[in-house]
């Protein structure tokens, strides 16, 4: 309720009735995964990774064209990730998270932070609250939606992640690190350039193993000969893309530690 002022007494050195921030991060991922089932078990809303149907695959290897050929693979790497990781998807979407917005955190407010592992206990302690909030969301609008539309919601409000996330890590940033509009505007754009990073990377690593799938397996995927190299080369082009904000992020981190 007041996430500004328990985070200000945790750097401060509070920790009486405060939970670890890996504990409370591991319990709100429990939370997570406990929501998402039970929606899917009400019928109002589906699990966001099992896509493996949606993706037109008839398993006869039909020869297809290019754009076809890329949302196969990218449909069918994204249902290996869901059948081998399962419900891990959300602990590291957590970490990952978490890290992301500490080593922004760490950068845009150095001068409060005197050690990383400052840094890094925020981030925990954000992510997780990030992923209660965003739960909570869910269990609001899913079955709203379910009653007013009939259907169940087959994916999450990205936008209201958005602006969950940016609001919220902005709000709490105000809070702790303030007075002034200024430390709420660099909350809320570590926030917002986490997610963007951590899309980035999800991206990255389901380019990879969707090349990895046209290259072992192009019989399965209905890939015409010579087809391989071609989709491989947009999947590369595609990954080189989305490192953009990744490499942004490391060459100002560079430029600061170097100067």
């Amino acid at each position: 309720l007041r996430p500004g002022n328990t985070l200000r007494r945790y750097l401060e050195g509070a920790r009486a009735g405060l939970a670890s921030p890996g504990r409370y991060l591991l319990a709100s991922v429990i939370i997570g995964i406990g929501a998402n089932r039970l929606l899917t078990w009400t019928g109002t809303g589906k699990d966001p990774f099992n896509v493996g149907a949606s993706s037109g695959t008839t398993g006869e290897g039909d020869p297809a064209d290019g754009g076809d050929l890329l949302a196969e693979a990218l449909f069918t790497a994204l249902g290996q990730w869901e059948q081998f990781l399962g419900a891990q998807i959300w602990t590291l979407a957590a970490l990952l998270t978490a890290v992301l917005l500490a080593a922004l955190l760490f950068r845009l407010f150095g001068e409060r932070l005197s050690q990383a592992g400052e840094a890094l206990a925020l981030g925990a302690f954000l992510s997780g609250h990030l992923e209660l909030l965003d739960q909570g969301a869910r269990l609001l609008y899913s079955p709203a939606a379910f009653f007013w539309t009939g259907q169940p919601l087959k994916t999450p409000s990205f936008f209201l992640t958005v602006v969950i996330q940016v609001g919220f890590v902005g709000f709490a940033a105000h809070r702790c690190f303030g007075p002034g509009w200024r430390p709420g505007l660099k909350g809320a754009f570590a926030a917002g350039f986490a997610l963007i990073e951590a899309m980035a990377i999800s991206f990255i690593f389901l380019l990879g193993h969707a090349g990895w799938l046209v290259l072992v397996r192009p019989g399965r995927l209905g890939v015409p000969e010579g087809g391989p190299e071609i989709v491989v080369s947009v999947l590369a082009g595609m990954g080189i893309l989305c490192a953009v904000p990744l490499l942004l992020h490391a060459g100002v981190e560079a430029y600061y530690r170097l100067r």
